[in-house]
């Protein structure tokens, strides 16, 4: 009789493959490794701006450290910039020196009320509930990691539920 082969444990089971890098921000660079062109690289521009830096260490973040898929990492990287372009629209830059570092300063202190303003612009496009939720789902780990580096003062998700989905 054959006996079926054991099953790997999660730490048995050999390093993923790294994704292709993703380019949330910059331009092509004749300098830096050959990419594929539908999967841009995440690395930071020098002029990039202060948001836009904090998306490209989380997608570096997510592609390297939880191995997410580059599809899914594309799909977390334009929900981040939806993101920013809501706060863009809802932010003046009083007190700074220009609208990405107010946008910035508001990423990192926001709470509830600004997630859930969001999520009220989010509703004039008629998104699906399962696109609701991965937004949702994007910030929530976007701003676990922000936590967890110390780049944000609270994580405003804490109070912000995922919408109930059809079965």
């Amino acid at each position: 009789m054959i006996e079926p082969a054991p099953r790997l444990r999660h730490e048995d089971r050999p390093p993923a493959e790294p994704a292709p890098a993703l380019r949330l921000a910059g331009t092509e660079d004749d300098t830096a490794p050959a990419t594929d062109a539908a999967t841009p690289d995440t690395s930071a521009t020098p002029d990039a701006a202060p948001e836009g830096r904090l998306i490209d260490r989380f997608a570096d973040y997510l592609k390297h450290e939880r191995h997410f898929s580059p599809y899914t990492a594309r799909c977390y990287g334009a929900d981040l910039r939806q993101y920013v372009e809501y706060l863009e629209s809802t932010t003046s830059p009083d007190g700074f020196a220009d609208i990405a570092a107010a946008v910035e300063a508001k990423m990192q202190r926001a709470d509830a009320m600004v997630v859930r303003g969001f999520l009220a612009f989010l509703d004039q496009f008629g998104y699906s509930p399962a696109t609701t939720a991965r937004k949702i789902a994007t910030l929530r780990s976007f701003y676990k990691w922000m936590l967890k580096h110390g780049l944000a003062d609270s994580n405003p998700m804490l109070l912000i539920r995922t919408p109930k989905q059809a079965k």
